[in-house]
Parts: structure tokens; C-alpha cells; sequence
């Protein structure tokens, strides 16, 4: 037996970028589920921003008409749902028929998924809603995904019937998925890594808004301090990024690393610039940044 799910934001319904501009003709439009935990499952999709980890938990109705609703569909292959601009620019209409009850078990809870790209790979902005109503349908039956149950935005906006994207969050995962080479091995693409063997590795590149393929110098200093007749250390510490951790360690002897007091002497958009000092005859001392991947709460 088999259902199907129709997809229906039209009329004075619309699907807008963060900046309100409708989204184009032939912007993908994902209709699925997440294999989360029921019990955690929103409020982990509205904190996770990683395209590659949202993806790897989306497990897609229908990409499609062709095979849509069966197992074929699992990876992401065939065609996906498109905004088509009817009845009117910023629309999304369309439907996925022959959803088979041993590939998605009705009552399970969808999610529209819509990018501001066709490749949702190369998208920079998209939105995750469900409603309450929006479960896939028993045998034979239509489930229809609309404004007429209340809306909610995990990521993204929703106002008045209208769907609004939202620019992700800054993460790792998406940094790198924009600025690692195609073909570059799993290996290449972990956070210590250092294909560009420039000392800097792939977290601390992230973090100094460098790039993983291009030999970077770390943005550290040490200096003599003129007003005291120490030294400080210097170093800078973003701003608007929750999943890493940046210190400064200090060590008298390259085999002891204990964490380094520091102090924020300047600001701009994006970093502190952070400062640690040792007084007038302290002992020699060596400093190094420590970068630390996390989980942002």
C-alpha cells in the first residue's frame, strides 16, 4: 500500500531568503524525516547548523516523482521538489506519490527542508520547519504540507504563512565543505590536519578565517613589552564562533603547557585581539595557541 504527500505554500504563502527576497525557480525543496531521537529531535535541529551532519540524519521521503517513497530514494538520488513559482514567484508546490509504509512508517514526523540554491550542497542560506500535522500519511492516504496548521521554524523564520531562510551559523563542517579542495582525502579534512603543511592546522584555519590550500602565517606575536620591560604574547580569538574553544598555553620547557592569563586589548567584527604578559626578569617562557573543537550550547 501506498500514500503520498502534497507540498502546498501558494497563493499569498511564501518562501523568502533571510533578506526577503522570494526565492527563485528550481531552489531545491527537501521532504523527509531525521533519524534523531523523538525526544530531542527539535531542539537538536534548531542548535545544529552543520550541513554535513544535518545531512547525514535526513532521510529524504521523495527527491521526486520517479521511485519517491521507497528505498531507493534513502541516498538522496532522483530529482528533488523545486520551488516552480506556482501559482506566483516564491511558491512551492508539488506532490510525491507511491511513499511505500515499509520505507516510512505513517505517523512519522516530516520536515520541509528548502535551500536558496538547486544544489543544496552549494546553498548559503535554508530553513528546517515542521508542523504538527505534517506526518507521513497511512496506506493509500494524503498527508498535505501547508500553512493551514500552525508552523514551526527549527531554522529559519515563519511569519504569516510565510517561510523564511536564515544564513547558518559559522561552523567547521561548513567552512570546510566551502573551502576544501574536491578530492581532497578524509584524512586532509579532519581538524588537525595540515594539508597545506603551512604548521597551521585545519580548526586553527577555520578559526583565523585563513584557507586550508593556501601557506598562512599564524596571526601571533611576541614582543618586547617597552612600558614594563617584559614580554607579551599576542594572538587573536574570534568572535562569532560557537564550536572552538581558542587559549593561549605557556610552558618554561616545551614538555610543560600549563593555560596563559590573557587579557582583550582590541576588538573589530570578528576577533579579540588577546594579550598575555610576563614581567621585567621572569624566566624564558614559550607560548602556543591551543584550538579546541565544541559543541555549541
Amino acid at each position: 500500500m501506498a500514500g503520498t504527500v502534497a507540498v502546498s505554500f501558494t497563493n499569498d504563502n511564501k518562501a523568502m531568503t533571510q533578506g526577503g527576497l522570494l526565492l527563485q525557480n528550481g531552489n531545491a525543496v527537501r521532504v523527509g524525516t531525521f533519524n534523531l531521537p523523538t525526544a530531542t529531535r527539535d531542539a537538536t535541529l534548531a542548535k545544529i547548523s552543520d550541513y554535513t551532519q544535518l545531512k547525514s540524519w535526513f532521510r529524504p521521503l521523495g527527491e521526486g516523482i520517479a521511485g519517491a517513497g521507497t528505498v531507493s530514494q534513502l541516498n538522496g538520488s532522483g530529482n528533488m521538489l523545486r520551488v516552480n513559482g506556482f501559482p506566483a514567484a516564491g511558491n512551492i508546490f508539488g506532490g510525491i506519490s507511491n511513499i511505500s509504509d515499509s520505507y516510512m512508517a505513517p505517523g512519522t514526523p516530516l520536515y520541509l527542508w528548502v535551500f536558496d540554491n538547486a544544489d543544496p550542497d552549494k546553498a548559503n542560506q535554508w530553513g528546517i520547519f515542521c508542523g504538527g500535522s505534517w506526518v507521513a500519511p497511512q496506506g493509500l492516504g494524503t498527508q498535505t504540507i501547508s500553512s493551514v496548521v500552525p508552523v514551526s521554524a527549527l531554522q529559519g523564520g515563519y511569519t504569516d504563512g510565510d517561510l523564511h531562510l536564515t544564513v547558518p551559523a559559522p561552523c567547521f563542517g561548513n567552512w570546510g565543505l566551502k573551502n576544501f579542495a574536491a578530492g581532497m582525502s578524509a584524512a586532509d579534512k579532519l581538524s588537525t590536519a595540515d594539508p597545506d603543511g603551512d604548521g597551521i592546522a585545519n580548526l586553527a584555519e577555520y578559526a583565523w578565517q585563513l584557507h586550508p590550500a593556501s601557506k598562512d602565517t599564524a596571526p601571533t606575536s611576541v614582543a618586547k613589552d617597552v612600558s614594563t620591560g617584559g614580554s607579551k604574547f599576542t594572538f587573536l580569538v574570534p568572535r562569532t564562533l560557537a564550536d572552538v574553544q581558542v587559549i593561549a598555553e605557556s610552558s618554561p620547557d616545551l614538555k610543560t603547557w600549563t593555560t596563559a592569563s590573557s587579557v582583550v586589548v582590541a576588538s573589530d567584527a570578528s576577533f579579540n585581539t588577546c594579550q598575555c604578559s610576563l614581567p621585567a626578569g621572569a624566566p624564558k617562557y614559550f607560548w602556543r595557541v591551543r584550538f579546541t573543537a565544541v559543541t555549541p550550547q
